[in-house]
């Protein structure tokens, strides 16, 4: 249950303009993130959109997962890239042929997620 000065917070942070609301909303509750995956004439999309670390962890060791992972045909690689968004686990998952993924090739502000480095030339 929130307490009358959470309610009060809420109250203002919902009268900011859109951009300041969405920021703070993301400085209060990071990596919330839905993990999508879209299928389509047979063939699978996934988006992790944000995902770090712990998101990953809530599904990663499931059967469906595995199952998922092996069959991708495309792959958006999380949080921009950065090195706590795709875990090698699930690198290691992912088919080596036949899977287009999707990677940030910057390195700054953050350091290249582990996917990343490994499909760079």
């Amino acid at each position: 249950m929130l307490s009358a000065d959470d309610v009060k917070a809420l109250d203002s942070t919902a009268e900011l303009p859109a951009e300041r609301l969405a920021f703070a909303l993301d400085s209060a509750r990071n990596n919330t993130s839905l993990v999508l995956v879209f299928r389509f004439k047979g063939k699978s999309m996934l988006f992790p959109g944000d995902a770090q670390w712990g998101n990953w962890q809530s599904w990663i060791g499931t059967d469906a997962a595995r199952q998922l992972l092996s069959e991708l045909d495309f792959f958006k690689v999380a949080h921009h890239g950065s090195e706590n968004a795709t875990p090698k686990s699930v690198v290691g998952q992912l088919r080596e042929k036949g899977l287009a993924a999707m990677c940030a090739t910057q390195d700054e502000p953050f350091p290249p997620s582990p996917a990343c480095r490994s499909w760079r030339r």
